[in-house]
């Protein structure tokens, strides 16, 4: 049988009767022989005692869904050290990128309620990580994105009235990189 590892990061708070509550719940499923639990410290307190908030090489995957364009690039340049920092080697860091219709490179304005467009090249080459999927022709910031076509099609890709698409892109840390 195939185990799978599930991170349990307590936090601070409530989060560690919550972190329980779920442990419990899943020890009570069908799947309960094929789940090892792994504890982290994580948090304030344990940034209180190390200055960091997860220990370096903590995660294999890291996730994020449309958070990326409503940081401020300085703050994402430290945002994606930390990543990188946090991240195993091998380790994937899978993210959705807003592409704002309504913002630079489709208008004049550099942003607007919700964030900014971000150059994905930036982000891929600032990070110190590897682009293994994506593609450059529909990603902000590289040579083969061609804004005018990806608005000339907008609706094969728009889902709503939300000025937005969505860009997916999958990021490797290098098994050398440290």
């Amino acid at each position: 049988m195939k185990t799978y590892e599930i991170a349990v990061v307590h936090g601070d708070g409530i989060g560690p009767e919550v972190c329980q509550a779920a442990i419990d719940v899943l020890k009570a499923t069908s799947l309960s022989n094929a789940l090892k639990f792994i504890e982290y410290q994580a948090g304030a307190n344990q940034y209180l005692k190390s200055g960091t908030a997860f220990p370096d090489e903590t995660f294999d995957r890291i996730v994020s869904i449309s958070v990326f364009e409503h940081i401020p690039e300085p703050a994402l340049a430290e945002l994606l050290a930390e990543v990188k920092r946090i991240l195993k080697p091998g380790g994937l860091v899978v993210l959705t990128i807003d592409l704002f219709l309504n913002v630079k490179p489709f208008t004049d304005a550099v942003q607007n309620e919700y964030g900014h467009n971000i150059s994905v090249k930036w982000l891929v080459e600032t990070s110190g990580l590897e682009l293994i999927h994506g593609n450059k022709s529909e990603l902000h910031g590289y040579p083969e994105f061609d804004f005018r076509a990806i608005f000339q099609n907008r609706q094969r890709y728009l889902v709503g009235k939300y000025p937005s698409m969505i860009q997916t892109v999958v990021l490797r840390k290098p098994v050398s990189a440290r």
